[in-house]
């Protein structure tokens, strides 16, 4: 049944499968920071994308069709959070092949892209970060979608996740300028990570399923008493 809720989101949300080409491209506006940012920030994005089930939703009036159809709501978050769980991991895919075209970027003499040649630790390191990442964005949006639908739960599950990474960014600078650090916070982090790989990144895991659960038991609890 997940396999289908998945087929038949995916097809639903096809007037808005155009948005992925645009993520490439918000992940080169990222490396503008710190091409160590990519992978993190392409998660990031396709959680973003992920949820354009609940507009194809409202748009579609798929609810209405659930309603009618031998689907229990339970199938219905289920199927959604499989979907961007695939996508998150489409995210890592082409986060890691955009890394690799900065790189080339950077020795080509492209003017503001930097160039960071990772160890296969420094890999899992940002994988780890980008599964917390993409944990917490679905904490923070999932719940609220599927109590309020997208047209309202858009402001508190999506502008609000996309202003604060901005945020973030934006700290991150002044946090380089004001320290005069020669590399980037995410670089530290992601060293420490790094060199305690196994402890942090599963840390890391344990910590972004802990979130996932709970972001899904909200939402297994919240769709169950929505009134359409």
């Amino acid at each position: 049944m997940i396999a289908k809720m998945v087929a038949l989101d995916w097809r639903a949300m096809k007037y808005n499968w155009y948005g992925v080409l645009g993520i490439p491209l918000m992940s080169l506006f990222a490396s503008l920071f710190s091409p160590l940012f990519i992978i993190p920030m392409t998660v990031f994005w396709f959680q973003g994308f992920s949820q354009s089930t609940f507009s194809a939703e409202e748009k579609g009036e798929l609810n209405y069709l659930y309603l009618v159809m031998p689907i229990r709501r339970i199938d219905v978050v289920r199927g959604r959070f499989a979907l961007s769980f695939v996508l998150m991991l489409v995210g890592l895919a082409v986060g890691t092949a955009m890394l690799s075209v900065v790189n080339f970027l950077s020795t080509m003499g492209v003017p503001f892209f930097g160039r960071a040649v990772l160890y296969f630790s420094q890999y899992m390191a940002l994988f780890a970060i980008g599964f917390l990442i993409y944990a917490v964005a679905s904490l923070f949006s999932f719940p609220f979608l599927f109590k309020f639908g997208y047209e309202k739960g858009k402001y508190y599950g999506t502008y609000a996740p996309i202003i604060f990474v901005f945020a973030l960014l934006i700290v991150h600078d002044i946090i380089r300028w004001q320290f005069s650090l020669q590399t980037s916070v995410i670089n530290l982090v992601m060293g420490f990570i790094a060199g305690h790989l196994f402890i942090m990144a599963g840390g890391f895991f344990v910590l972004s399923m802990g979130l996932l659960l709970l972001s899904y038991g909200l939402s297994v609890r919240i769709y169950n008493k929505r009134d359409f």
